[in-house]
């Protein structure tokens, strides 16, 4: 406990137990005094008076006519004379009331005894005391690499301070004067922490109050908290609901980072976004001949692909808007599927498909009613696909391979979203990730010959890994994957899981239950379940030093942006 007096009001006292020092002002005229005569003040020349005012008698004795004045208006301080003769021996002075609370004022009487020096008397008038305690700042904030960050207290009285073993570890709190400073650590952890110290103030009494809120009839000194919060490795930024006029109709979304706009794809339109606080700009105007987006996708070099139609014998587009030159968009793939299902979709690049890329699609089926799932990639060279006459004489992309996993042969997907097949990179000897809501609910990681599980999230029948993204993060590749609750209504919270590394060597860092992946006022009866059709994706983004995940889920309609710090 630490216990400090600050006296913010500079409050003189005067008892009378010594005569001061009387200062002569300078001479009146132009000749000064004549030195004839005395006047001598009997009382004190410093007086002081409480708030509520009174009476001040001034006395002296003199043998010369004198005069008297005050340097304040009559709504402060008057006189009962302003002058008298040598057998006159005192004047009162009349001080009004004084209503400003801890402060103080003085009133200069001036007396001006005849062919002599003038003598001043200085009356100090306090107002009320009232005891006060304020802090500049009650929540105080800082980020997940620690540092310092104080506020200023302003106070007239004593207080206490309490300090706490359990925080002081990683918040140590100093007190200076007036300046509190907490010195924070680093937080290792992902989740965010608390500390606060807490200051009483003796003469300020409150209310007890029950656990009703109600008073007990009892006070106690005055208890005033200041409460840190640091960031974890961790943040929510924003979250918004999905407005109805994108979810309308929408079976699925898709998000990506183009040129530093942020897009979201309802599988029809395109729409922009802020990113720096969710709100939505409008849609974005595309010519697309009668075609119709499906959904889209950036590269590592930032190029925006753009995948349209895809449905059972309808052709497949993907189209590239590069991020540099406008000029050089063009048509990366044409495909007619022949895969009778739920079209092609949920497109994913790695490197640059001006250069090195590979690109993959997932189709969804239902091989018990001659459907098929599959998984198809494309290897781009030279900033192009392998194209190839077909038998009507249209050229065409034939995919570079297809290894959707075995378990798959006789699975169904319900929609082509239900999966995730991504490229761990610009080649296809890196190899590639896979995951979804399909009966075994696995990571999957494909070296180029077999498939292999590299992370089990646990999940049985109530949510599937339905996307993955990866990035290059200072220099470290970091991978991250939404779990998406397929029973949102049941209460089962969507998962993030962020990982180190990309195909083999994903290691898991943490897995985190997104607040805006939960269910927190849904209605129990809500509609959805595991076979409306929805949709998750992620985009990553590093800014500023952190990693930013911008993620959608469909299940809930909601579009939330994560920063990951190191």
């Amino acid at each position: 406990m630490k216990k400090v007096l600050m006296a913010l009001c500079a409050l003189a006292f005067v008892f009378g137990c010594q005569e001061p020092e009387v200062t002569p002002d300078k001479p009146d005229g132009p000749d000064g005094p004549t030195g004839k005569g005395e006047f001598t003040l009997t009382s004190n020349a410093a007086v002081t008076i409480d708030q509520a005012g009174g009476e001040v008698k001034v006395e002296f004795t003199s043998t010369v006519d004198w005069a008297a004045s005050l340097d304040v208006e009559s709504s402060v301080a008057t006189l009962n004379v302003k002058s008298g003769s040598a057998e006159d021996t005192f004047v009162k002075v009349t001080v009004k009331a004084f209503e400003e609370k801890n402060s103080s004022r003085e009133i200069k009487l001036t007396l001006k005894p005849e062919g002599l020096d003038n003598v001043v008397v200085t009356i100090t008038q306090n107002g009320e005391f009232v005891p006060f305690f304020e802090v500049s700042e009650s929540q105080l904030e800082i980020g997940p690499a620690g540092g310092q960050v104080s506020f200023t207290i302003s106070t007239n009285t004593e207080f206490n301070v309490k300090t706490y073993d359990e925080f002081e570890e990683w918040a140590a709190f100093t007190l200076n004067e007036t300046t509190g400073t907490f010195t924070v650590q680093a937080n290792p952890e992902f989740d965010a922490r608390e500390a606060y110290v807490k200051f009483t103030v003796p003469a300020i009494q409150v209310p007890i109050l029950d656990d009703e809120g109600k008073e007990t009839g009892e006070t106690e000194d005055m208890p005033v908290r200041v409460y840190l919060s640091q960031k974890g490795k961790v943040s929510l930024d924003w979250i918004f609901t999905i407005p109805d006029d994108i979810v309308a109709g929408s079976t699925n979304y898709s998000v990506a980072i183009y040129n530093s706009a942020l897009l979201l794809c309802n599988g029809s339109a395109l729409f922009m976004v802020n990113p720096a606080d969710g709100t939505v700009l409008g849609e974005v105007p595309m010519e697309t001949d009668g075609h119709t987006i499906k959904c889209i996708t950036t590269d590592d070099a930032g190029n925006l692909l753009i995948l349209l139609d895809g449905m059972y014998t309808e052709g497949m587009y993907v189209i590239v808007m590069p991020s540099s030159d406008q000029n050089q968009q063009k048509t990366l793939l044409y495909y007619p599927n022949p895969y009778y299902g739920y079209g092609l979709n949920n497109i994913k690049a790695k490197g640059d498909v001006y250069g090195q890329a590979v690109v993959t699609t997932f189709g969804g089926g239902a091989p018990n009613y001659g459907g098929k799932n599959v998984c198809l990639y494309w290897n781009v060279g030279s900033g192009s696909a392998a194209w190839e006459k077909n038998g009507e004489g249209v050229y065409i992309s034939k995919p570079t391979g297809d290894i959707a996993p075995e378990h798959l042969a006789s699975h169904t997907c319900w929609d082509s979203f239900r999966c995730i097949f991504a490229p761990v990179g610009p080649r296809v000897s890196d190899g590639f990730m896979f995951g979804g809501y399909d009966g075994q609910y696995k990571l999957l990681f494909y070296n180029g010959s077999s498939w292999s599980p590299v992370m089990d999230p646990g999940y049985t029948w109530e949510s599937g890994i339905t996307s993955y993204a990866s990035i290059d993060w200072g220099g470290e590749v970091y991978s991250i994957a939404l779990g998406m609750s397929y029973f949102p209504c049941w209460d089962i919270a969507s998962d993030l899981w962020f990982m180190k590394g990309n195909g083999a060597s994903v290691e898991t860092a943490a897995k985190i239950p997104v607040p805006i992946l939960t269910t927190e006022g849904l209605d129990a009866d809500s509609s959805i379940f595991a076979y409306t059709p929805q949709a998750s994706d992620v985009a990553l983004h590093v800014e500023e030093g952190n990693l930013a995940a911008y993620i959608i889920d469909g299940s809930l309609k909601v579009f939330g942006k994560v920063t990951f710090s190191k």
